[in-house]
């Protein structure tokens, strides 16, 4: 009785708590004229898509857990999931001869704190691969190159390095001939011996295109891309692979400037992140944190089901429902959301809503073959840098990432590095269950809407003006990092080109977003942004 109460409580869910100004005017211009103009808007304000590409979105869907005839990583018999499985291993009338209640608990205790004691965890060590980026003889791809080896990516290591840890690998890494699914040349070396001393081992690479399939290009807009390659016996991911379009990198006056470095390393962090795990196919693998028990059943069942974009796939692994729950938001869209335990209390802290369920994912996801989502949602989570697209101004790498990649049940993070979000940052309840914009009547509103008093200073509804020469005119106010000021993304559409029947908040239904469409539609400050913080800066109210 007293071994199976002690299994029960450690099977218990865990729970964390981490505290964590008006013109309007008619559109005289078409719709396709005005996309023109997002263009400049967006090379303006190094505005990226963190576009997740079909051929690596294809990579994550062959990504299985680690197969029984392989070697496994060496953690020296002392991993907190080693422990929890050979304590299983003993009967009941083992346990109870041998151990007295005492004794019980404190193997109870010992086995938690296993998880919990920091000294039992290490930073996480990353080493890179460089035998599949190649320069094309160019002195910017020189350049390019360089940054991203001597600047980019071991800054890269050096920060999660900071924020993550993990039970040490006391032995190597075996690397296959074959590893990351054949795409790579891997150096017989490498592959021969393996690799000691490291915990993540990333192959870098800088193809336009892979197996035939185009990677790079003005039709993807792409800077960088990245999935994980092989699992360890926890199914942590332990290779991966990233690829950097080296023509996105603008080089100038043979340099890259401190503001395209910023950005490179930025997206590069992000795309590290779905390395080590943050991506629509890897929810299945999550495990429990203390016992190391897999969230989601094993083997997996697979079915047809019916994906957040309304698609149906064939041969979806559907992740369990402790780690991932569906809904349907007030415009109607549905969504998934994660609602591990350190997640969902780090929502509620963001938000201060206490009644909230988890923290939602993309339901317009940037890839067409992702079902859940990989990315948080826009709408809620805008400036967050683990959503799909990319600002410099709006871009904090939070404690809910941080305790995405802690409840994935592989890292331990340092949560005093995490960021604050400012975006809906104690907005309340109603920021997150009601709609961004408030619908009235054309009377009280030339254009009918409002923003309500929940979503002031993070959406908008000040129409910007086209004019007969294309050129839009807006009135700045401080986007939602509160760092910039910027011009409201809302336009009359024409009846043409209306937005679906989710993405009309307006009583006015030729109104809506131009650009950030991926936040639900919600209209924010996002156009022509100008920094406040830059003393240099000699942009004011109203130039």
């Amino acid at each position: 009785m007293q071994y199976c109460k002690m299994l029960k409580s450690l099977l218990i869910c865990w729970n964390f708590l981490i505290i964590s100004c008006d013109v309007y005017g008619e559109n005289e211009n078409t719709i396709e004229q005005q996309q023109q103009q997002r263009k400049r808007y967006n090379s303006d304000r190094h505005y990226h898509r963190r576009k997740r590409h079909p051929a690596i979105q294809e990579m994550n869907r062959m990504v299985v857990s680690r197969p029984e005839h392989l070697p496994k990583i060496d953690y020296g018999d002392s991993h907190p999931f080693d422990l929890y499985q050979n304590a299983q291993e003993n009967t009941v009338l083992e346990i109870l001869e041998d151990n007295s209640i005492d004794q019980n608990n404190n193997q109870e205790r010992n086995l938690e704190d296993s998880r919990r004691n920091p000294e039992n965890y290490y930073p996480l060590r990353i080493e890179y691969d460089f035998s599949n980026l190649h320069s094309r003889g160019t002195p910017e791809d020189e350049i390019r190159i360089k940054a991203i080896k001597e600047e980019a990516l071991p800054y890269i290591a050096s920060y999660y390095n900071s924020i993550l840890s993990v039970i040490r690998n006391r032995g190597k890494i075996p690397i296959s001939n074959d590893e990351c699914f054949g795409y790579l040349d891997i150096p017989s070396k490498v592959s021969t011996k393996g690799v000691y001393g490291m915990d993540l081992y990333v192959f870098v690479a800088g193809f336009q295109s892979v197996a035939e399939t185009q990677l790079c290009g003005d039709d993807f807009g792409v800077l960088a891309a990245a999935a994980p390659c092989g699992l360890d016996q926890f199914d942590r991911p332990i290779t991966g692979f990233i690829n950097f379009c080296l023509d996105e990198i603008p080089v100038k006056n043979g340099q890259i400037s401190h503001e395209n470095m910023n950005d490179l390393e930025s997206i590069a962090i992000h795309e590290f992140a779905h390395v080590l795990g943050i991506n629509s196919d890897s929810w299945k693998f999550f495990r429990h944190p203390i016992t190391g028990i897999a969230l989601t059943p094993r083997p997996f069942k697979k079915s047809v089901f019916t994906c957040v974009a309304g698609k149906k796939f064939r041969d979806i692994a559907i992740p369990s429902c402790k780690v991932l729950s569906s809904g349907v938001a007030s415009n109607g869209m549905p969504y998934f959301e994660i609602v591990t335990p350190t997640v969902t209390q780090v929502a509620r802290n963001q938000f201060g809503c206490q009644t909230l369920t988890g923290a939602r994912l993309e339901n317009q996801p940037t890839n067409p073959f992702d079902c859940f989502g990989t990315h948080w949602d826009e709408r809620y989570f805008y400036a967050e840098t683990l959503s799909a697209y990319y600002a410099p101004e709006a871009d904090y790498f939070s404690a809910l990432t941080l305790a995405l990649l802690e409840d994935s049940g592989w890292y331990m993070a340092n949560f005093r590095h995490a960021e604050v979000s400012p975006f809906g940052h104690g907005a309340g309840c109603d920021f997150v269950e009601k709609d961004c914009i408030e619908k009235t009547n054309i009377h009280r509103s030339k254009i009918g809407g409002v923003v309500p008093d929940y979503a002031r200073g993070f959406f908008c509804a000040e129409p910007m003006t086209v004019k007969k020469n294309n050129e839009h005119e807006f009135i700045y106010q401080c986007d939602p990092s509160h760092t910039h000021k910027a011009g409201c993304d809302l336009v009359n559409r024409g009846e043409a080109h209306r937005l679906p029947k989710e993405g009309r908040y307006f009583g006015h239904k030729d109104y809506g977003t131009l650009i950030m469409q991926n936040a639900d539609y919600c209209p924010i400050a996002a156009i022509d942004s100008r920094d406040c913080t830059n003393i240099h800066n000699s942009n004011r109210w109203g130039e």
